[in-house]
């Protein structure tokens, strides 16, 4: 352990010298290989990454692949690589296709690579690619919510349902849900956050089922939640797997359109009337837009559209609109078209109707309004005194002429 340490310090010293003093330095290293670990007996692709870490660029790059038991290049494989030149700060990647020996002992395994560019010849670089036989494999086969979505202040099931894909028993399985997470607005309900199994017989599944409350003050959007995995094969030996699952916190929108006032009391008269929308439920919305439609009943003299942006879970907007009730109309039914989305951006469309009341005009002297004389009245009125207009001129001066 102390070599290595110390191989390590001197190569992060060369390599801080080397790009000081500005000239060019290859840092060769293994960045991913496909499949990981490597499987005895199969091939692996694996990539190899050529670092210009040095001050200066580097010409006439090469790069020859040196496999040694348990690796060899696949038939046809091109061992050497001419990648010009690599600009400082620069890299290149080159992909081998190499074929693992079914006799490789498991643990890391030396893969060996030679490089060379101007200035420097045939440098070795030792490489790990670490092989493993294929692991027993307890894989998670379907996760559900029960709600889909997880509404602040409740309760939701989480059945975890996993699978032995092994050929032999699988045992001590030990599965934990990450909700104990200080930012993450879920805590366990009545039940740990791990659930255990003590066996699995091959190709057999189980599903586990976790209790998880979402805090009342949660907001709405989707948490990754981490899921660790650990269990023992029939030989004693022991895996860990760690992975992330997504949750939604939501609920289903509750708009409203209430009306707040209207100074239309009669038909044949235009007033304005005001609309309220209320969310009374526990996510926001946003992109809120509000369309009054058409109607025979009336006709629309302002805008007939609103766009109101985003209200909040219990908080309210008012929409004015200006509209002439047709005469002889008995009732007064406004139609609204609203649309908008959630806070998790599912799409909302939806309509209203909204009775305005209308009046008589005994109704209004009644209820103490004041009412002055609908157009229709001042015609009627008009039209009686120009009719008895002309009987008087008839009757009295048109037979004097």
């Amino acid at each position: 352990m102390k070599k290595l340490f110390l191989m390590l310090i001197l190569s992060m010293l060369v390599l801080s010298i080397a790009s000081a003093a500005g000239i060019a330095t290859l840092d060769i290293s293994v960045p991913r290989y496909e499949p990981y670990p490597a499987q005895p007996g199969e091939y692996a692709d694996v990539w190899v990454k050529i670092e210009n870490v040095g001050g200066e660029d580097a010409t006439n790059v090469k790069i020859t692949a040196d496999p040694k038991f348990p690796f060899s290049l696949d038939s046809g494989e091109i061992a050497l690589k001419e990648l010009g030149t690599i600009r400082a700060g620069q890299y290149e990647l080159v992909q081998y296709k190499l074929v693992v020996d079914e006799k490789a002992i498991q643990g890391d395994n030396e893969f060996d690579v030679k490089y060379s560019f101007s200035g420097f010849t045939d440098v070795t670089q030792r490489l790990n690619i670490t092989v493993q036989t294929h692991d027993a494999i307890l894989s998670v086969e379907n996760i559900s919510t029960e709600p889909q979505n997880f509404v602040p202040g409740k309760n939701t099931k989480v059945m975890v349902t996993v699978k032995n894909m092994d050929d032999a028993f699988l045992r001590d399985i030990n599965i934990k849900l990450g909700v104990d997470n200080a930012s993450l607005p879920f805590a366990p309900a009545d039940s740990t956050s791990e659930k255990r199994i003590y066996q699995i017989s091959a190709g057999d599944t189980q599903t586990l089922e976790f209790n998880i409350l979402t805090k009342p003050d949660a907001e709405g959007g989707l948490y990754k939640v981490p899921i660790t995995i650990e269990y023992t094969d029939s030989a004693g030996t022991g895996y860990t797997k760690s992975d992330i699952v997504a949750f939604t916190v939501g609920d289903v929108p509750k708009l409203s359109i209430i009306l707040d006032e209207s100074t239309i009391k009669t038909s044949g008269s235009n007033g304005k009337v005001s609309i309220m929308l209320v969310n009374s439920g526990l996510v926001n919305l946003k992109f809120l837009n509000l369309k009054l439609l058409e109607s025979n009943d009336y006709t629309i003299l302002s805008a007939k559209e609103e766009y109101i942006g985003n209200l909040d879970s219990d908080d309210t907007d008012n929409v004015d609109f200006d509209i002439y009730a047709k005469s002889g109309i008995k009732s007064l039914n406004l139609s609204f078209e609203v649309s908008y989305l959630d806070i998790n951006n599912n799409e909302y469309n939806e309509t209203f109707k909204m009775p305005v009341p209308l009046y008589s005009a005994s109704q209004l002297s009644m209820f103490g309004f004041q009412t002055g004389m609908s157009p229709v009245f001042i015609v009627i009125i008009l039209a009686v005194i120009g009719a008895a207009g002309f009987f008087v001129y008839k009757k009295f001066f048109a037979k004097k002429k």
